[in-house]
Parts: C-alpha cells; structure tokens; sequence
C-alpha cells in the first residue's frame, strides 16, 4: 500500500490501537496528524518518530467538544493540505467525533486544489 501524499487524522493516536494505525499509515507514506491527551516530552517523542519519516501534526483536541474537532480537521488542512483518511480511535464521544469530523472533511475537501 502506498499511501505517498495522502493525510490522515487519526484520534487516540497517542497509544494503544490508534499509535499502531499511525504507525502503520505512516510506513505507507501517509502523512499524519496525531490525536490525543498527554504530556509535552512524550509527545514531543512522537512527533520526532514521525518526522524521520513523514509530515506530522499534533492535535490536543477534546472528542467531546465538536468545535475542537472541526478546528483540528482545520488544522489538518492548514499543516498536512487536507484529510484524505479518517480513523477514530479515541473512545469519546464516537458519534459526535464522526459527525463532526466527516461534515468539517467535506468542506474542508471541496475547497482544496486538487491535483
């Protein structure tokens, strides 16, 4: 799988099942912003593991809060160009994290250049 030029948001990436789809989209080449609740020096730890392979951005943005979550996929597209791949692995508010997520991706997409 060749994932080159691609982003993908990925929430709870900070441990567990989500650090494991980071790491994996980004072996494939996917740019990636991380997701998560944690302390400075371990994810400082993070970004530099990803930056030796691919463009990184960091989130601290709260599931539970549908304005973070459209500001995050904002970030996304202002750092890493857009959202091409969604994968939600945070537990909170698994619902209201799709809604929101998927409708800011939407509008965030239609107004990027696309190759």
């Amino acid at each position: 799988m060749n994932l080159s030029n691609k982003v993908a948001l990925v929430t709870g990436s900070r441990s567990g099942i989500g650090l494991g789809i980071a790491r994996a989209l980004a072996a494939a080449g996917g740019n990636v912003l991380l997701s998560g609740f944690g302390d400075k020096a371990p994810i400082d730890k993070l970004l530099a593991e990803f930056r030796s392979q691919v463009s990184v951005a960091n989130s601290g943005a709260d599931m539970s809060r549908p304005a973070e979550i459209v500001g995050m996929v904002g970030q996304a597209a202002r750092e890493l160009g857009g959202v091409d791949i969604l994968t939600r692995s945070s537990p909170v508010c698994a619902r209201a994290t799709s809604r929101a997520a998927s409708s800011s991706i939407s509008r965030k997409n239609r107004n990027r250049d696309m190759p």
